[in-house]
């Protein structure tokens, strides 16, 4: 039924595969922004931290076709954490600044964002609107193990799919972001096993794939980063290819730049687990601080999926073994470096936690 052409933007290659898992999860929290016209890219350019412009062609992401990015306030704080999905058409190409430009957002704030890009607008020759919920659906689909589970590039964008699928390019490990006009499950289950066979794909609920976001320190949406509270390295935006320090100006860049240039970074998300008492799977608890066995506030608490969860801390004023607990609800808690984290992160964090 769904017939994989070449003659158009698939890139993909079976050589050296082997069996993996992985589950796929409809991701129905998420809106769809389009951003359209011939001034699309430079209109964008200038609004989030990463570069729209940019090609990849490293191994951590390689994906030209998506990239992850933040909108800022002026002074510099997260209103909004997203995916831009590039379109490829016969008619647009990477050469061309006019191009169709799918945000994919958090749908709690999806109408704040259309009112912000529209407020931005002026005299930019662009049209904004939020995609029908009958027309794109967003997926994931990510390892059932992560750990030492570097997945294949593959990169499909093309109309006649009706699909866009590419490695997540926040990092390797995570598995890969979908697009898809499919309208089911099961027809999106098909075309993934036509796509490659070696794949055993499980259909789970969104909730899961917040679980696995959760454990393995991945913040995302507004739950996660409130609107105006966060930095972007506090979401750890750096090293998830969330930010380009070669790019020209946009909102926000002032202090983004001034604290990645003087390499001091004191606070990241990190993944938490509630050791007791215990939490329901429904169960969410406020927003709180993180206080260490003294009573000193170490970090900021954000949310959580029955015992997993992410908080805010401070480096130097924790350890792996530190006994921290959430200073409203007195839940006790353990936290710990996630494996992605590159080694450069991890010596900083020891040269702040000895200092």
């Amino acid at each position: 039924m769904f017939k994989l052409k070449s003659t158009f933007f698939i890139r993909y290659s079976y050589r050296h595969l082997s069996t993996k898992s992985y589950y796929l999860a409809n991701l129905k929290s998420k809106n769809l922004l389009t951003i359209t016209g011939k001034d699309s890219i430079d209109f964008l350019q200038g609004l989030i931290t990463n570069d729209v412009r940019y090609k990849s062609n490293d191994n951590h992401s390689n994906s030209t076709s998506c990239i992850y990015s933040f909108i800022l306030n002026n002074t510099g704080r997260i209103i909004a954490d997203l995916f831009v999905h590039r379109l490829i058409t016969k008619q647009n190409d990477y050469e061309n600044n006019d191009a169709i430009l799918l945000l994919e957002v958090d749908q709690q704030i999806s109408s704040i964002l259309i009112k912000l890009l529209k407020r931005y607008k002026i005299k930019s020759k662009v049209s904004i609107k939020q995609s029908d919920t009958n027309d794109w659906h967003c997926y994931s689909l990510f390892p059932t193990v992560i750990e030492n589970n570097l997945n294949e590039i593959i990169q499909i964008n093309n109309n006649e799919s009706n699909t866009i699928f590419v490695n997540d390019p926040r990092n390797n490990y995570f598995g890969y972001k979908i697009l898809t006009k499919i309208q089911s499950n099961n027809e999106l289950l098909s075309f993934l096993n036509e796509m490659n066979p070696t794949w055993k794909i499980i259909d789970i609920d969104e909730n899961r794939y917040r679980s696995f976001r959760y454990q393995y320190g991945i913040g995302e949406g507004s739950l996660d980063f409130p609107i105006e509270t966060s930095l972007p390295f506090d979401a750890n935006g750096d090293i998830l290819n969330g930010i380009s320090f070669q790019k020209g100006c946009y909102i926000g860049q002032e202090l983004t730049a001034r604290t990645y240039h003087t390499g001091v970074i004191r606070k990241r998300i990190m993944p938490i687990k509630i050791i007791d008492p215990l939490v329901e799977s429904n169960e969410m608890l406020p927003l709180q601080n993180v206080i260490d066995s003294d009573g000193k506030n170490v970090g900021r608490f954000r949310s959580n999926y029955g015992d997993q969860g992410l908080a805010v801390l401070k480096f130097d004023s924790i350890s792996s073994d530190s006994r921290l607990k959430l200073s409203k609800t007195g839940h006790r808690i353990r936290t710990w470096r996630p494996f992605w984290w590159p080694e450069s992160i991890i010596e900083q964090q020891m040269k702040l936690e000895s200092s």
